[in-house]
């Protein structure tokens, strides 16, 4: 694994960082308290490597078993017989770490990085990353050097069996819980906890040379301690005597509970706080899969299509994309499906198909031209209801489009697209301004681009800073020459309108709807259009998986991506169309997303029965608890919890009580 990036690869990332962070706005890189900013990390690897760190979860050093060698075995399979091919894996960490597959060809690599700085702006600007450990790597070597040094001393044999014990419980945590501060319940702590081995009861004093007592063991820390002693020994024998329940509400991080109040030794606690602590770690990119990846494939589309890529790369990368974004029945491609909601965003936003205007609208005449109906109201705004300057406007409008759409003055009419031809209008009503812009950019890009060749000049030949200079100055070069495309375009726009202004125009064969006037009459206000990246950038803030598809998944998208309600049919050996209708397979996706697809366990008593017995709920919503799966998770719980376990499911409609005693398993219906 090579940690300094080889010259050609150099070449390829600093012209990629400064378009994703510069044209894109992404902001990739963590802020410090002392104002500096962290980087992105590569690093190159071959295909044993990359398959090792994968198999690891990313990471280069990990505890000790069996699972991370399977998971080698199974990926280093899959890549011998052509099955899949790993091409880049990014760590949420400060700094962001992502592996490079020595093999890519420089296409490839293009198209990884500029997906890696997408992923990397996602972990430092999403809200439900706030809280992760963003010194992940040292985490993961810490956990594998305590795990290491437990083994030295109770065995590997016995270590494992316990982590394979943990591991089955991973899942049952909160999913809440890193956005929710809440109090500690130490005034229950420890109430059926009875001491082992190192835990005997303390005094709450340090053993101490006597003239270092005081500093050491300080009287009113002392005291404090003791009286906290004493409320929790009341609160234990209450408890225990009195038969109250505990905990007061449902717990949702059952694995946090037992780490404080499960009967364990030192070393057991050890490793169910390491596997809880991992487990968190990992539940955001759980809870982000489709966003995150969609995010990354929307900007790695359009950083690649929109300047990035060569004329000559541009079929090597639509060859290799398009395996990425392939989608087959009944499943989901997080990249395929995250990138196709940013851009139906984008679209929604840009021409305004959103709020009550348009989903209260019931006017075919309206819906049908939706984006001449947004141009008409904005004239209409504009001209304050003036039908005459209106009419003048509209016929500007219908002049516009045909040009535009007939490709006259530089226009090519193969760039026309119906869906930019907002956005376009946009530009033409604001085109004095657009063409300020535009000049400025051109201007200060020059300007850059002098003092790039100074600063190369002045480099003295030193290889990096001058393979550094010489990448930024390609760049800035391809950004002149975009900002030069966009000013032939913005003159184009004049040319349009200098022939409108001549009467020089023919006119788009559009009738005017009557509706078009009611309608902007009962819905007062102009209407912003080209909104569509300011509120990506929203969405990526603030949505996870779930929420994102259900405030954005809309009919219409799911039926272009077949997002429909599916089941396995085991006669044929495939999934076939369950159902078509949009409200019943967003209602399974959704179902599918909520806590990441798996059931919501709590923890309502740790005093069953007043005998220290442990009862959970299952909140039921449809699908019925995986049996044998239960019983393994309620075997883990007694191993760890050493009491009898029980879970209120529901089983073929009937309320039932599983559990498990420590000799046999139980199933018995509740009794109302």
């Amino acid at each position: 694994m090579r940690t300094n990036l080889p010259g050609e690869l150099k070449r390829i990332k600093y012209p990629v960082e400064w378009y994703m962070v510069h044209r894109c706005g992404l902001a990739p890189f963590f802020k410090h308290d002392d104002g500096s900013l962290s980087k992105v990390s590569f690093e190159v690897c071959d295909w044993v490597e990359i398959d090792e760190l994968a198999a690891c979860g990313g990471f280069p050093k990990r505890y000790p078993h069996w699972r991370f060698a399977m998971e080698y075995e199974e990926l280093s399979k899959s890549y011998t017989y052509g099955l899949s091919k790993i091409y880049e894996m990014v760590i949420n960490n400060d700094p962001v770490y992502a592996y490079l597959l020595e093999a890519n060809n420089p296409v490839d690599q293009k198209l990884v990085m500029a997906h890696v700085y997408a992923h990397a702006d996602f972990f430092v600007n999403n809200v439900y990353f706030k809280n992760t450990n963003r010194q992940a790597l040292n985490m993961m070597a810490n956990h594998a050097v305590v795990i290491e040094n437990i083994i030295d001393q109770k065995g590997a044999e016995k270590v494992e069996e316990w982590i394979d014990t943990c591991l089955i419980l991973e899942d049952l945590i909160d999913c809440h819980h890193p956005a929710i501060k809440r109090g500690e319940d130490e005034e229950d702590g420890g109430f059926l906890r009875e001491p082992k081995d190192e835990e005997d009861d303390w005094s709450g004093k340090f053993d101490a040379k006597r003239y270092l007592d005081q500093f050491i063991n300080p009287p009113k820390a002392v005291e404090r301690y003791r009286e906290q002693l004493e409320k929790k020994k009341k609160r234990e024998t209450d408890i225990k005597e009195r038969g109250l329940i505990f905990p007061a509400e449902p717990v949702r991080d059952i694995l946090g509970f037992l780490e404080k109040y499960a009967p364990l030794e030192v070393w057991q606690r050890q490793i169910l706080s390491i596997i809880r602590e991992e487990a968190y770690y990992f539940l955001p990119q759980g809870q982000t899969k489709i966003i995150n990846e969609g995010w990354a494939a929307f900007w790695h589309s359009r950083s690649l299509t929109g300047g990035l890529l060569t004329d000559r790369e541009l079929i090597d990368y639509a060859d290799h994309n398009s395996g990425t974004l392939v989608q087959y029945h009944g499943q989901i491609n997080p990249y395929l499906v995250g990138r196709e909601i940013f851009r139906d965003i984008v679209w929604r936003w840009d021409t305004h198909r959103r709020g009550a205007i348009y989903h209260d609208c019931d006017e075919s005449a309206i819906l049908e031209n939706w984006d001449q109906f947004i141009a008409f109201k904005t004239i209409y705004e504009n001209c304050r209801g003036n039908k005459s300057l209106i009419m003048e406007h509209w016929n500007d409008f219908l002049g516009f489009w045909r040009a535009v759409k007939s490709g006259e003055f530089a226009i090519p009419k193969e760039i026309y697209d119906p869906q930019l031809l907002l956005r376009w209008w946009d530009f033409f009503i604001n085109l004095d301004e657009k063409l300020d812009e535009i000049v400025k950019e051109i201007a200060q890009y020059a300007e850059q681009e002098k003092e790039i060749e100074r600063q190369i000049a002045d480099s003295n030949g030193q290889s990096p800073p001058k393979d550094k200079l010489l990448a930024h100055k390609e760049f800035v070069a391809t950004e002149i020459r975009h900002c030069q495309r966009v000013q032939v375009f913005l003159m184009g726009l004049d040319g349009i309108r200098k022939a409108l202004a001549a009467g020089a125009l023919k006119l788009e064969p559009f009738s005017l709807p009557l509706a078009f006037f009611d309608y902007a009459e009962k819905h007062p206000g102009i209407l912003p259009i080209g909104q569509g990246l300011k509120k990506i950038f929203e969405v990526r803030k603030f949505y996870c998986d779930l929420t994102l598809n259900d405030d954005f998944l809309t009919e219409a998208l799911a039926l272009k991506l077949r997002l429909f309600s599916y089941h396995f049919d085991e006669e044929h050996d495939q999934y076939v169309i369950d159902s078509r209708k949009f409200e019943k397979a967003k209602a399974a996706l959704l179902r599918q997303l909520t806590n990441s697809g798996r059931p919501i366990i709590r923890l309502v008593d740790a005093n069953f029965n007043n005998r220290g017995d442990l009862r959970l709920i299952h909140d039921y919503d449809g699908p019925e608890l995986d049996y044998e799966d239960a019983l393994d998770t309620l075997v883990s719980l007694y191993r760890v919890w050493q009491r009898p376990v029980f879970i209120d499911t529901v089983v073929d409609e009937k309320k039932m009580r599983l559990g498990f005693t420590g000799k046999k398993a139980i199933s018995e219906e509740i009794q109302p």
